[in-house]
């Protein structure tokens, strides 16, 4: 496979415009994205302009646009560095980072057909066919679980004697269903543990070479 090599990292593939300040500089860490030559400070914290919004919004499409230029170079079973994304995206731990990731991987999704998952500490995995079968069924059946959990534990809350006999009877049978629900889950995250044999594993995932 051939590597992003110098021509992804440098001016000639991104463009001057990109690693300038047009797009790095101060219109992107700078008193636009602040607010502090908006319009002022609104009720609900600052407030822009209709251009200032629309270069912000055009930055995260570029910025989106890049990511699925080097997502094309990456194939399933790959994993896409974080110092490669956060070069493009900005921090992950920043609220704009994580839009722009959230918006490609989705995108990626979408277009490619390619679910993807972070790994802390290593970057963003694109998974292969068996890798999507084996994992994202049990993770997204464990975060349904606690979510029906907390649901449950929540409307144990409330003081029925403050509901109409119509709104104690849906509280029942929204209970009973939710319960249902979970026992469901319960069951199938439990088959799903029981059908992975002792000798299969999940190797480490190494990174692809850049």
């Amino acid at each position: 496979m051939a590597g992003l090599g110098e021509s992804w990292r440098g001016a000639a593939w991104l463009g001057a415009a990109w690693l300038g300040a047009a797009r790095l500089g101060t219109v992107r860490l700078g008193t636009v994205r602040l607010g502090a030559a908006g319009q002022g400070m609104g009720a609900n914290g600052p407030t822009f302009s209709e251009d200032e919004m629309k270069q912000a919004i055009d930055e995260i499409t570029v910025a989106v646009d890049l990511l699925m230029k080097l997502a094309a170079k990456f194939e399933r079973g790959h994993c896409i560095g974080w110092s490669n994304i956060e070069s493009i995206a900005g921090p992950r731990g920043e609220s704009r980072g994580k839009h722009i990731i959230h918006k490609w991987r989705r995108r990626v999704e979408r277009e490619s057909e390619i679910v993807t998952l972070c790994a802390d500490s290593v970057g963003v995995r694109l998974l292969t066919h068996r890798e999507t079968a084996t994992e994202i069924p049990r993770l997204r059946q464990r975060r349904a679980y606690r979510q029906l959990r907390r649901a449950i534990k929540q409307v144990g809350l409330i003081d029925v004697g403050q509901l109409s006999d119509h709104e104690k009877r849906l509280l029942a049978a929204q209970k009973q269903n939710m319960a249902d629900a979970r026992r469901e889950l319960f069951r199938s995250q439990k088959q799903a543990r029981e059908q992975v044999t002792a000798t299969e594993t999940n190797p480490r995932r190494k990174l692809a070479a850049t």
